[in-house]
């Protein structure tokens, strides 16, 4: 169900580029096992979920940077970790969450199951 390479919109509530408006960015998410792997333009994550339960799971994602002074949606950070909990219905997720270092710091993601893993 869980498994397969998902595709993913996000945004934060913080104005992080400065637009006067919610930052917003999208990637790419491999779920496999209970691990998470994914990346978008400037960023690569990793991290783990557990079992998904009547439809529910959650986890914690670690974020790097490898393009420098790239920004993300939380702003100019270099590294950090989002924790979340997510709802998934058919082929697509629906998930909330919060920046481990600054718990003020929210974010929202959808996600599109694009092809299983075994595909």
């Amino acid at each position: 169900m869980l498994e397969g390479l998902w595709t993913a919109t996000f945004a934060s509530h913080i104005d992080a580029f400065g637009e006067g408006s919610p930052s917003d960015g999208s990637g790419i998410i491999i779920f496999e096992g209970n691990r998470i792997f994914g990346g978008d333009a400037f960023y690569y994550y990793k991290g783990h979920y557990e079992d998904v339960v009547d439809n529910r799971f959650k986890g914690l994602l670690h974020v790097t940077r490898y393009i420098d002074n790239a920004k993300s949606i939380f702003g100019n950070l270099a590294e950090f970790d989002l924790d979340f909990i997510a709802e998934i219905n058919g082929k697509e997720i629906i998930g909330t969450g919060f920046l481990v270092q600054y718990k003020t710091a929210t974010f929202a993601a959808k996600l599109i199951k694009r092809t299983d893993l075994s595909d």
